[in-house]
């Protein structure tokens, strides 16, 4: 039971660092105090010190003042140290800050600089004519806070590009050389119908035909009548039956004949 006590407290512990944690890694700031900046020598630590805990409680990371300075030798306000800074210490962003002290007035003067592109991204300040360092001090922590809320709530909310369209690929000319598709074979039906009524009337010509032959060659022989059987005196009279058979048979032959050679050939 205890164990999983343990367990389910490691859970929610790690539901709320997580996400800082990957905030931390998303904004990287470097702050350089420029030198133009005239406060009280036990101050500037201190100044230091707050904007630091600024930063760090909007969920960024602070590089350290040793690896800063290393690059940076003092004061940094040009895009190319800005973007040294970035390539030497991973820094996001730059905030350079510029304080003066003098005779109870003071003026401050911010900039976040985007220390991969070398370019500013948004300026803060302030100035008051009759105040004391610890108005100083709670000026700088505000004005901080406003800056940096202002640059990474701006850098979150940007869009992201919109994605690049591909245009569709242009269709593909038309080769008019191309031979014309092949016409479809004739049907083999009506062929084969035509062949064999060619060959059918072929067979009726010749069958009237032989039968116009055989009536011709009938013509003229001894024909008994009915009831004789010796002495037959009627003659067969098939000439023109035979002729007229012979000559359609032998028509009818040649149409059917020609018929099968135009649908075979």
């Amino acid at each position: 039971m205890r164990f999983l006590r343990v367990g389910l407290f490691g859970v929610i512990l790690a539901s709320v660092l997580l996400p800082r944690t990957v905030a931390a890694a998303a904004h990287r700031v470097a702050v350089v105090e420029a030198s133009s900046s005239k406060v009280p020598r036990g101050e500037l630590a201190g100044l230091r010190a707050d904007v630091e805990e600024i930063v760090r409680s909007l969920g960024a990371e602070v590089v350290p003042l040793a690896e800063a300075n290393a690059v940076a030798g003092g004061d940094c306000n040009q895009p190319e140290c800005m973007i040294a800074l970035h390539r030497a210490t991973g820094a996001t962003h730059v905030l350079r800050v510029e304080s003066v002290f003098k005779k109870g007035a003071f003026t401050l003067q911010l900039q976040m600089w985007d220390a991969a592109a070398g370019r500013t991204l948004s300026s803060d300040g302030k100035s008051c004519d009759i105040c004391t360092l610890p108005d100083l001090h709670v000026a700088l922590r505000d004005r901080v806070g406003a800056l940096c809320s202002r640059v990474f709530e701006a850098e979150e909310a940007a869009p992201a590009p919109p994605p690049v369209l591909v245009p569709p690929a242009p269709p593909a000319a038309l080769d008019v050389t191309a031979p014309a598709p092949a016409p479809a074979p004739a049907s083999s039906t009506g062929k084969r119908i035509g062949q064999v009524g060619g060959l059918a009337l072929a067979a009726v010509g010749v069958a009237a035909a032989v039968y116009g032959g055989y009536l011709l060659h009938l013509d003229g022989q001894v024909a008994c009548a009915a009831g004789e059987t010796t002495h037959c005196t009627q003659h067969h009279a098939t000439a023109a039956r035979g002729t007229g058979f012979l000559a359609g048979g032998i028509g009818t032959a040649l149409v059917g004949g020609f018929l099968f050679y135009s649908f075979t050939w």
